[in-house]
């Protein structure tokens, strides 16, 4: 083009330094015109009368959200002074890695999900900026959400309060109330509870292939997740369950995107286009990040500032907390790991059985006949979960528990796997290997003791 050819004569005669100069100075103008997110700037805005600013609000990609003024019924009332419940469990048990939803009964999980939002230490700081409703509201928001989870072995309430619990976890652990809004928080929240609900217990893949309605409904684009959001939005339209009801019509609009590009996150076929945005977000501050690591308990006030105050991080962070959290089975204890391990495949050989009935491609892991329990999890911890811990714990060095408790299920799955299946032992250094290069690939000083120990025998 002519432009091509200015570019060509102006280089040419230029000695090598003027060549750099101005190939840097090309580049600099190509990033701004990138980053440049408006066609217009402020001062121009301002300058625009109704029709100019009508026109550019059609191009805009955040719509308003309207939200409608609704009768709240007397429902709607500021959270009072509350009596705190009796805990099924110790509140030590509810603050670690530790905590086995399976084990509790539905209320129970009620008492543990309510005591999270309105009594911890997270729960505390939210209720403070004057975002919760009533507790009693909030108590037929859970029972109306849990009745929209259908019984699947995995894809259930008990998985969306395990994620909801593990999304506090994770928020506690990185001290969140420091570096995060408890706006942020709160959504994050609800969207733990919410981010499966209605979930017909088969993916995506199975959902397009057939044609569902779904598919059909949001052109094979995240149809399970797209859907999760509407029904969270379906039950919140509700005064008598709506959570977001002490929201002003700004918070409500922050709060829905949060939970609806959260949500969307969920979606596995976003999984390795986040772990290259967490690994690029680590590599701008890899040497604090590495510094923060070597004393994960003390954070460093340039960790603070660089990597979790930073606004550009910040919704790429509640989207990889819920996102982890949705495949956290493998990084908790093993008696955990192991349970939900036993009901996802349940669910994924009863999709198999569909498949084959109606003639379509079988899921790889959906395959009874030719599956080994064991196998598919050391490969779902190699493939899936490992990369993405790994890039969380490089960035967010206090979550290292995590990757030392996923390599210890890796070692247990392999010990499972050789008592069922007796290999030789050329598989089964095969499968050794597999699992070391696993541990190996978190470098420096975050290396686990359980890792040294096996490095040294």
């Amino acid at each position: 083009s002519g432009g091509g050819d200015e570019d060509r004569n102006a280089v040419d005669g230029m000695s090598e330094t003027e060549k750099l100069e101005y190939i840097v100075h090309r580049l600099a103008k190509i990033s701004q015109a990138v980053l440049q997110k408006h066609a217009v700037n402020a001062e121009e805005m301002a300058g625009l009368g109704a029709e100019g600013k009508g026109v550019l609000d059609l191009m805009q990609p955040d719509a308003m959200v309207v939200r409608l003024e609704k009768d709240p019924g007397g429902w709607c009332r500021p959270t009072q002074d509350l009596e705190i419940p009796e805990l099924p469990v110790a509140a030590e048990l509810i603050d670690s890695w530790g905590l086995d939803m399976l084990s509790l009964m539905p209320a129970e999980r009620h008492v543990v999900v309510g005591w999270l939002v309105f009594h911890s230490h997270l729960g505390s700081w939210i209720q403070s900026a004057g975002w919760l409703p009533d507790a009693s509201l909030f108590r037929r928001f859970q029972e109306v959400v849990e009745s929209g989870y259908m019984g699947h072995s995995y894809h259930n309430s008990i998985h969306a309060w395990d994620v909801c619990h593990t999304v506090y976890r994770t928020m506690a652990e990185t001290g969140s109330t420091e570096w995060l809004s408890s706006l942020d928080a709160y959504a994050l929240l609800v969207a733990g509870l919410c981010h499966d609900i209605g979930h017909p217990g088969v993916n995506n893949a199975y959902l397009v292939e057939t044609g569902h309605e779904l598919a059909l409904r949001y052109n094979d684009m995240s149809p399970l997740e797209n859907m999760h959001c509407s029904k969270l939005f379906e039950i919140v339209a509700d005064a008598t369950t709506d959570v977001f009801c002490r929201l002003s019509a700004e918070e409500y609009k922050h709060v829905r995107k949060v939970c609806v590009a959260t949500i969307l996150h969920t979606d596995n076929a976003n999984h390795y286009q986040m772990v290259k945005d967490v690994n690029v977000v680590y590599e701008l501050s890899s040497a604090v990040c590495d510094r923060q690591a070597e004393n994960p308990r003390v954070r460093l006030q340039q960790y603070d500032e660089e990597v979790l105050r930073s606004a550009d991080n910040r919704m790429a962070f509640l989207e990889l907390f819920l996102h982890l959290a949705d495949v956290s089975n493998p990084l908790k204890p093993f008696n955990i790991c192991e349970a939900w391990a036993v009901r996802v495949l349940d669910e994924f050989f009863l999709q198999g059985d569909l498949e084959k009935k109606q003639g379509i491609p079988v899921g790889m892991l959906n395959d009874r006949v030719t599956i080994n329990q064991a196998q598919s999890q050391i490969g779902f911890i190699e493939f899936l979960v490992a990369p993405l811990a790994c890039a969380t714990v490089k960035l967010l060095p206090m979550l290292h528990p995590l990757w030392r408790n996923m390599c210890n299920n890796s070692e247990k799955w392999r010990d499972v796997w050789i008592m069922q299946s007796k290999p030789d032992a050329e598989e089964i250094a095969k499968v050794e290997r597999r699992i070391q290069r696993v541990a190996d690939s978190l470098p420096g000083p975050q290396t686990s003791p359980s890792r040294r120990s096996v490095q040294a025998q």
